[in-house]
């Protein structure tokens, strides 16, 4: 049967039973360098365990002198990873319950980021906040938080002498709140104890082999439960070294991940499988491929499917830099769960194991096929289930299901969480009469080795998050003109797509072909403003090609297979051509500033022409876009443009006028365009003198 239970994790009288005590424990170690906070515009700032400690102890002291007792919720709107790994120990230390939550791109311009915090704040009922002194005036207002002290700056938090005593906290008690993805409304809020979290990090260890003389790096953003629970939490635990760099730089710059790597001689790192394919493409433009990647032990790919054509052409890419193909490691874990608990170790050489199968539904066994088979669809071997852990598949009814057969994946251990916060509701539908958690994924075990094959919910996951699907369905039908309840949001692939992605299908209130593309931009705009997802299919479609059931309720599935078969391409390659048509006799760029802005995104979209009107996400912007682009104008013009900026001014005429306006308070558009190139030049100049005495070195050098 389907039932795997791991071996017992074992324990000893030294080991952590809160996390106060691990950490205290790792500042009784000698290592200097624990931390690194990698800057790109400065150099590595380094921190022991025991400065760590005493940073922290620093913010409990000051989170008390700010009214706050054990158990109150403290809410974390901090980007910077020293200010939230300090702030969360912290919290820690006190007995507090911290929260991490993403930072808006404003909190005085409305977006899909600031309305979850908003809707969060409230639910919690307004707990205090930490953030940055130059935001914290901002957030207050954002947050109505009329009381004083509620929001309070991390640099003030720091300024206090550090608290002598720290909070007596039980294994059970909760040590960290986080969130379920999700796009709008409010998610919901996972409760984690001391003990699920160090449970989970000891069996993790123990799978994967992880060690003392670790290096690991992290880029990804702390309010993802992956960054603070596995790739810190975990570590602190096994007292190894830890780099973290800006989430921003690495996806402005991918290839800057693999300059990390090789400069700072990293074993283990981390990213969803869309990141692998960003570095794949961005190293194919290399011809000079210069990094050393032999010290890689591990890279592992989770938080979103695993494709093994991206896997496959990230390794061939890098395999001249001495990149081992059996380093990478699929996984599967949620917020639920403390992060991981599955991993795929021990490939013997090759770079993952895959499974071929024909698609089943639940209950049936899986055909294994060959790949040339039409109905074949080939899944990432996630691996067995950490020490501390079981899992298994059933059927509808809770029952084990053979191996080999397709069914819901439950588990059970001591990393699973007790429940989501003040909902019992929930709970009682995600656990089980036996005490097993629904994790709302379907697939099947072979040979004790776990295989995702979908959702049992219909959800998307897009670049690592997930979005339900009724929460970009209600976007969409709020656009004038589309028409309501007759919209679906499905996520499908393709032989030519590197992962998942959107389609969004729509019909038309009125039968006017030629409004059609104006209906597909509105809805491309309200899509990117409100919840930052720009689908690359959005399909105008007949009433009766969006299929439901007799109460009504959407059938996505056979719409998702029509589009995969290509029952939809004939509308879309007529859109397609007539938007080409349309963007042959748009107006070329006529001054500096359009052409400098047309040159950025050609260089970041890829595309050899873009007129003064085209909008950036009509071109196939998204959001890892957006932030390329700025950093692009920031790099080479310095020229500082927020993303909230970039989102409301998305076509180049738009974006050229705002910025052509921004004088008065500095140096015009054009006075940085003239600084760039005199600084390109003196460069050019540099370079050309240092070649120049290389070339009257060299026959000196050779005669001696």
């Amino acid at each position: 049967m389907a039932v795997c239970h791991a071996e017992e994790l074992r324990s000893a009288a030294d080991h952590p039973r809160t996390l106060a005590e691990a950490l205290i424990h790792a500042a009784r170690g000698e290592r200097e360098d624990a931390i690194c906070y990698h800057r790109s515009n400065g150099p590595c700032q380094t921190q022991p365990f025991s400065t760590l400690l005493e940073r922290a102890r620093r913010i409990l002291a000051g989170l008390r002198a700010s009214g706050a007792k054990p158990r109150d919720i403290v809410l974390l709107q901090l980007s910077d990873a020293r200010d939230v790994i300090e702030s969360f120990w912290g919290c820690v230390l006190g007995g507090f319950r911290p929260l991490i939550m993403s930072v808006p791109p404003s909190y005085r311009q409305a977006n899909g980021v600031l309305d979850k915090l908003q809707a969060v704040h409230e639910f919690l009922e307004r707990p205090l906040v930490i953030a940055p002194r130059a935001a914290a005036a901002h957030v207050s207002a954002a947050l109505y938080c009329e009381s004083p002290g509620r929001v309070a700056d991390v640099e003030s938090l720091s300024d206090h002498a550090a608290a002598a005593e720290h909070h007596a906290a039980e294994p059970d008690d909760t040590a960290l709140l986080n969130l379920t993805s999700g796009s709008t409304g409010r998610p919901k809020c996972i409760v984690l104890s001391h003990d699920n979290l160090l449970s989970r990090a000891r069996g993790t260890n123990w799978l994967c082999d992880h060690r003392a003389d670790d290096r690991v790096l992290n880029w990804l953003p702390f309010d993802h439960i992956g960054s603070i629970s596995d790739w810190h939490i975990r570590c602190v635990l096994i007292g190894c070294r830890m780099v973290y760099a800006q989430t921003a730089d690495v996806l402005a710059h991918p290839l800057g991940w693999l300059e990390l790597i090789d400069r700072y001689r990293i074993t283990h790192s981390w990213a969803p499988n869309f990141a692998y394919a960003l570095v794949r493409d961005a190293a194919r433009e290399r011809e000079d491929r210069p990094w050393n990647l032999s010290c890689i032990r591990s890279l592992l790919t989770a938080g979103e499917a695993v494709t093994s054509d991206v896997v496959h052409g990230f390794l061939d890419v890098l395999a001249p830099c001495r990149l081992g193909r059996g380093v990478m490691r699929p996984a599967f874990g949620m917020a639920e769960l403390g992060s991981g608990v599955t991993y795929a170790t021990g490939t013997d050489g090759d770079s993952i194991k895959t499974h071929t199968v024909a698609p089943a539904t639940l209950g049936q066994r899986v055909r294994h096929v060959g790949r040339a088979d039409p109905a074949a669809k080939t899944f990432a071997d996630l691996g067995p289930v950490i020490p501390g852990m079981s899992m298994r598949i059933a059927d509808e009814h809770d029952r084990p299901l053979p191996e080999d057969t397709v069914g819901r994946l439950q588990v059970k251990g001591s990393a699973v969480f007790a429940g989501y916060l003040n909902d019992p509701e929930t709970n009682a539908e995600v656990f089980t009469a036996d005490g097993w958690f629904n994790t709302g994924d379907v697939g099947f075990v072979r040979d004790g080795r776990l295989v995702l094959t979908g959702r049992e919910k219909e959800t998307i996951i897009i670049n690592g998050a997930n979005f339900h699907n009724h929460e970009l369905e209600a976007v969409v039908q709020r656009v004038p003109g589309v028409d309501v309840s007759y919209s679906a949001a499905c996520a499908v692939r393709r032989p030519v797509d590197n992962t998942e992605t959107v389609a969004i299908f729509f019909h038309p209130a009125e039968d006017d072909e030629t409004a059609w593309p104006r209906l597909q931009q509105a809805i491309r705009t309200a899509l990117v403003r409100s919840v930052g997802v720009n689908p690359p299919h959005i399909v105008p479609v007949r009433r009766e090609d969006i299929p439901k059931t007799s109460i009504g309720k959407i059938q996505r599935a056979p719409l998702a297979r029509r589009f995969e078969n290509g029952d939809f391409d004939t509308i879309l390659n007529r859109l397609q051509a007539a938007a080409a048509a349309r963007r042959s006799t748009n107006d070329a760029p006529t001054d500096q500033r359009q052409q400098t802005i047309v040159r950025v995104w050609q260089e970041v979209l890829g595309l050899e022409r873009i007129g003064s009107h085209d909008s950036f996400f009509d071109l196939g912007g998204q959001s890892l876009h957006l932030a390329q682009v700025r950093s692009k104008l920031l790099d080479e013009y310095q020229i500082d443009v927020s993303l909230i900026t970039l989102l409301a001014h998305p076509t180049v005429s738009a974006l050229a006028g705002h910025l052509g306006s921004q004088g008065d308070s500095g140096p015009t558009f054009e006075e940085h365009l003239d600084r760039s190139r005199a600084r390109k030049a003196s460069a050019g100049r540099r370079r050309a003198r240092r070649l120049s005495a290389r070339t009257r070195a060299a026959p000196r050098r050779n005669g001696a």
